[in-house]
């Protein structure tokens, strides 16, 4: 399942100059030849910087300067992750490329790629269907809205039946130059899909063909370099052949004639291939939009099209095996490293993250079997977006009832709950927190992670990232994530912060209760100037009903070391809590949160043995 109910904007079809093509169409009688060439050659220079940007989006947030990393007293060194990132495995227009040049940006040392499962591996009863047949403009979550661009004197788009059979009708009259068409807009993003191993099967009857007239399949792909690459198949009278209109557009061409009943099959990989394939990894895309449209520059254009066929041929693990080729052949040239992960994603509106290398393909267990199947080897499981996927209004039944269902099912034995969001499911950083609080209040111990979630690979604003500390090995990150070694960061802070209580590192567990006040040290380094500290210690014994008071008290106004680097000690109170820090900036902005560190918890049992501390 994906992570939103909208999908793919409408197509601003005139902002790509689909419908000016008249004078490009009458240089292609030889796809290839001298002329063709030198059109497309005029356009070298901005290819270039397509090429060069393919790592490094233009619409990135800003980039924050280099990372000063922090050495705990331990010898556990910081490491900066972004976590749950998606690319052209699930859905929407992010590419590998384009997500790799955003944690380059970022300062990451490491890049979670986390695609859903179901999509990725193109399962049977994948929820994107393989064929819409055109029997109504709605049906089965797609929604084909009419595009019209120009003056037309007939200008008509719709389902008609012929024959006794139903087909999307397109039909187009100008004196100038005019276009209409369908934009599929779809429910869950279920049309798209990794273009390896897929194919558009395309049947047109071509009823009237006249003056400069064609008609178009517009296949939207993923973004590169900040910009988004589209394919256009047009069928009318030039020849056949492929032509790279624009920097980020490329044509394909097919001679067709009135009255011509014929099935295309479409192969996007290998036209991205030939018309892309220089600047970017052809198979570093997915097929985020479509849309269907007839275009006439003084004349007639009229055809039927009764369906659209989407079929997958690379399913499973060879899907998996082939966006790994994707991965690595991107990873390649970039500093940032790799780390594997899968969103299980068959649950409903909450998904698990499975963290590590045997990450795979699990068949919709639910979401403690999930958990359960994961523990089963060395991966980590995340509780994702615990508020949701979609913006609800913010009530605090709904927010109570979360709690609640989290709090019974001991967040359904997940290692990580992804806490660190600006905004999710309709509620605020704030609320995350809250939540937090009210959990480890329980007695529940677990990690909280910063999460990006992205899935359009133009921006990471207002994105939390991870900082693991350890040895920056792939067990020691995975035990980071186990153990709670972990801090929360904004996407603009580089900054390191880190808290250990009587020398027990974060994130650990005393083996008994520590009934008399311990001395939580605070490490920074290259935090801004300004940044106040706030000690949250929270107690771990409530029980009882729910409610939204969390039974914590908040040390305020500790001063960051005035350089940003350094340490601060504060005394907190013994017995069953746990203790955690908050940094802000001078404007009063959250940019760091550690998670917590123990002085007792009423049933150390339930602790992962990888938390305790013999004291």
């Amino acid at each position: 399942m994906c992570d939103d109910e909208t999908c793919q904007p409408t197509i601003d079809l005139g902002a790509l100059g689909l419908h000016r093509e008249a004078q490009l169409a009458a240089t292609v009688s030889d796809p290839f030849s001298r002329r063709t060439v030198l059109r497309v050659g005029s356009v070298a220079a901005a290819l270039a910087v397509l090429a060069r940007g393919t790592t490094r989006p233009a619409e990135a947030a800003s980039a924050p300067a280099g990372r000063r990393g922090l050495t705990l007293p331990d010898g556990a060194r910081s490491s900066r992750h972004a976590m749950h990132v998606h690319s052209v495995g699930s859905e929407k227009s992010g590419s590998v490329s384009a997500q790799v040049g955003l944690a380059e940006q970022a300062a990451c040392d490491y890049l979670w790629m986390t695609e859903h499962d179901w999509r990725l591996f193109a399962l049977p009863d994948e929820r994107s269907p393989r064929e819409y047949v055109f029997t109504s403009l709605t049906s089965l979550g797609w929604d084909w809205k009419p595009v019209r661009l120009g003056k037309a004197s007939v200008s008509r788009a719709g389902v008609s039946t012929t024959g006794g059979s139903t087909s999307l009708f397109l039909e187009v009259a100008s004196s100038g130059a005019a276009t209409v068409g369908v934009d599929a807009t779809t429910v869950q993003n279920v049309l798209e899909g990794f273009v390896v191993g897929r194919e558009v099967v395309l049947p047109l009857q071509v009823e009237k063909l006249s003056g400069t007239g064609y008609v178009e399949l517009v296949v939207s792909l993923s973004v590169h370099g900040g910009n988004q690459i589209f394919l256009v198949y047009r069928f009318g009278t030039h020849a056949d052949g492929r032509v790279r209109a624009t920097p980020t557009v490329g044509h394909v061409y097919r001679r067709v004639a009135a009255g011509d009943s014929l099935e295309v099959t479409l192969t996007p990989l290998d036209d991205i291939e030939a018309l892309f394939g220089g600047e970017l990894p052809a198979a570093d895309n997915s097929i985020t939009g479509l849309t269907l449209q007839v275009t006439a520059e003084q004349g007639a254009v009229r055809v039927r099209v009764p369906r659209i066929g989407l079929p997958r041929l690379v399913t499973g693990v060879d899907a998996l095996s082939a966006l790994v080729s994707v991965y690595d052949q991107v990873f390649a040239t970039s500093r940032v490293t790799r780390r594997h992960g899968i969103e299980v994603s068959g649950a409903g509106d909450h998904h698990i993250g499975w963290l590590g290398p045997d990450a795979t393909n699990l068949p919709e267990p639910g979401l403690a079997a999930a958990v359960a199947r994961i523990h089963t080897g060395p991966g980590i499981a995340s509780y994702n977006h615990p508020f949701g996927t979609v913006p609800k209004p913010r009530t605090d039944a709904r927010f109570l009832n979360i709690v609640a269902s989290l709090a019974r099912s001991r967040v359904y034995g997940a290692d990580v709950l992804e806490l660190g969001y600006v905004e999710r499911g309709g509620m605020s950083l704030d609320d995350h927190l809250l939540l937090g609080d009210l959990l480890w209040n329980r007695g529940l111990v677990f990690t909280a992670n910063g999460v990006s979630d992205d899935h359009g690979g133009k921006t990471w604003a207002d994105t939390f990232l991870t900082h693991l500390w350890g040895s920056r090995t792939q067990s020691s990150d995975l035990a980071a994530l186990r153990s709670g070694r972990a801090t929360v960061t904004l996407l603009s802070c580089v900054g390191d912060l880190a808290v250990t209580l009587d020398g027990r590192p974060m994130g650990s567990v005393p083996s008994t209760s520590v009934q008399r006040p311990g001395e939580l040290t605070i490490y920074t380094a290259g935090l801004p100037i300004g940044t106040t500290l706030e000690v949250v210690s929270g107690l771990t014994t409530v029980t009882g009903g729910y409610d939204l008071t969390a039974r914590t008290t908040t040390t305020t106004g500790v001063q960051a070391p005035p350089t940003g680097t350094g340490t601060v000690s504060v005394v907190v109170p013994g017995g069953d809590r746990y203790h955690r820090v908050v940094a802000r900036d001078g404007a009063g902005t959250i940019i760091a949160f550690t998670n917590p560190v123990w002085s007792g918890v009423p049933d150390p049992t339930s602790v992962d043995p990888s938390r305790l501390v013999t004291v």
